[in-house]
């Protein structure tokens, strides 16, 4: 074998994919594609903007909600003291 022994050989089963892939050039887009992805990206804009709307809500209704229930345990607490105290 010679130097062909010493050279590094893969051991096993052949891969069943090939290593590399062919590259896949993209097609140009027609008119009424590239309009359709700038109504597309407009849209995606659009519904970002309102879940971030609906995300502060939430946070705000939490807040509020929170508040509330500390506000009712104070008024809770100071009358089971006043109930203690007489």
């Amino acid at each position: 074998k010679g130097y062909q022994g010493l050279a590094a050989q893969q051991k096993g089963r052949p891969p069943k994919e090939p290593a590399m892939k062919k590259k896949i050039v993209p097609a140009e887009l027609t008119p009424s594609e590239r309009e359709e992805m700038i109504r597309l990206r407009a849209e995606n804009e659009r519904l970002r903007a309102e879940i971030t709307v609906v995300k502060k809500e939430i946070a705000l209704r939490e807040e509020r909600c929170a508040a509330q229930l500390k506000a009712k345990r104070l008024r809770s607490s100071k009358n089971s003291t006043k109930k203690d105290t007489d």
